[in-house]
């Protein structure tokens, strides 16, 4: 299993948040017959969430994905 998140947050008139996340997941193996022999093909699947939404200071985010989410909590500096 391999995975990467990337979070960038920016300010134009409102405070936004950019997530950007994937999943890669092994399947099982398909077998593959080739005239007498067989073959095992890995196959890698992969799942993205991609989404920029404006947020507000102490609030909690969730990105939802059937596979996988990511929480995001926004906190107030002071």
């Amino acid at each position: 299993m391999n995975y990467g998140l990337y979070i960038k947050t920016y300010k134009s008139r409102y405070l936004h948040l950019d997530v950007k996340a994937y999943l890669e997941s092994e399947n099982d193996s398909n077998l593959i017959k080739l005239g007498n022999k067989i073959m095992a093909e890995d196959n890698l699947r992969k799942f993205f969430i991609e989404q920029t939404i404006r947020v507000f200071p102490n609030e909690i985010y969730y990105f939802d994905h059937p596979r996988f989410g990511v929480i995001v909590s926004i906190k107030d500096k002071a």
